[in-house]
């Protein structure tokens, strides 16, 4: 309660259909296919102060630092003032070099621990697609060492049981009933 709340993600977070980074700050529920943007405004409604999303489609952490104006958008998410920032990237970083993905990830703890922020970190969902699946595990792995087991959250098991009717048709997104499912949970 009270709290300013930033999601940081990618497609699963962005609520647009461009691919440009957005930032955008919630007052309240939305009805969307991106969890993390469902998720920001759950948190307005149950208390929040303030919550906006940093979303990217097909942010990774490594692309982060050199696709987007990371020093343009790190500067409006410290603007924000955020007292927590929850991490949701993974999905794209699947077929990563781990040791790079490693070193990125740390990058964007860093910036937003060095906001005063608790940074917290949501893995990739479950997919349908069982290569993908096998390719998560190196993912999580990432994800836990570099935010800590205590501040990851591995969103496999939150999603497991989403199959064809909560997900697009690329087995990846979610629908919108998909997307409140998923972020209720989270």
């Amino acid at each position: 309660a009270g709290k300013r709340i930033l999601i940081f993600g990618d497609s699963l977070s962005h609520p647009g259909s461009d691919t440009e980074p957005e930032q955008h700050e919630y007052e309240g529920p939305i009805k969307s296919s991106a969890p993390g943007a469902v998720l920001a405004g759950k948190l307005v409604e149950r208390g929040a102060a303030k919550a906006m999303t940093d979303a990217r489609v097909s942010r990774s952490a490594v692309n982060f630092w050199s696709r987007e104006d990371y020093r343009r958008l790190l500067h409006a998410d410290q603007a924000f003032d955020p007292d927590i920032v929850i991490v949701m990237l993974g999905t794209n970083d699947l077929d990563l070099i781990a040791s790079h993905d490693r070193n990125a990830m740390a990058g964007i703890r860093d910036s937003f621990l060095q906001m005063g922020a608790e940074v917290w970190a949501v893995g990739p969902p479950s997919f349908a697609n069982r290569s993908s699946m096998e390719r998560t595990d190196v993912v999580v792995s990432t994800l836990k060492s570099v935010f800590g087991a205590n501040r990851f959250i591995d969103a496999r098991a939150l999603t497991y049981d989403m199959t064809h009717q909560w997900r697009s048709s690329d087995g990846v997104h979610f629908t919108p009933t998909g997307a409140e499912i998923f972020a209720d949970r989270l």
